[in-house]
C-alpha cells in the first residue's frame, strides 16, 4: 500500500486577502491609538498651561479685588455701631464677629 503525504497548510488560500486586510487594519487602529493618546496628552498638555495662566493672570486682579472689598466691608462693619452709638440709636457697641 502506497502512502501520500500532501502537503498541509494552515492558511487556506481564501483567507490570505482576509488576514491581509486584518494586518492593515490592525496597524491602522495602532496608528489611530498612537494620534488618538498623542491628542490626549496634547490637550491636556494645553489644559495644564491655561489653568497656569488662568491663575497667574486672571485670578490675581480678581483675588485682589475680593481682598479689597473684604476689607472695605471689614472697615464698614466695624464703623456703624460706632455711628450707631454717636447717634444715640444705641448705647454700646456692637461686638464685630
Amino acid at each position: 500500500m502506497r502512502v501520500t503525504i500532501e502537503p498541509h497548510n494552515d492558511v487556506p488560500p481564501a483567507t490570505l486577502p482576509l488576514n491581509a486586510l486584518i494586518h492593515v487594519m490592525v496597524r491602522v487602529i495602532r496608528i489611530l491609538n498612537t494620534v488618538i493618546i498623542t491628542h490626549k496628552f496634547v490637550t491636556t498638555v494645553k489644559q495644564f498651561v491655561m489653568l497656569k495662566v488662568m491663575f497667574s493672570v486672571i485670578f490675581p486682579p480678581i483675588l485682589h479685588v475680593i481682598i479689597l472689598l473684604n476689607w472695605f466691608v471689614q472697615i464698614i462693619h466695624s464703623a456703624i455701631p460706632s455711628i450707631l452709638v454717636g447717634h444715640g440709636v444705641c448705647s454700646t457697641i456692637i461686638p464685630s464677629a
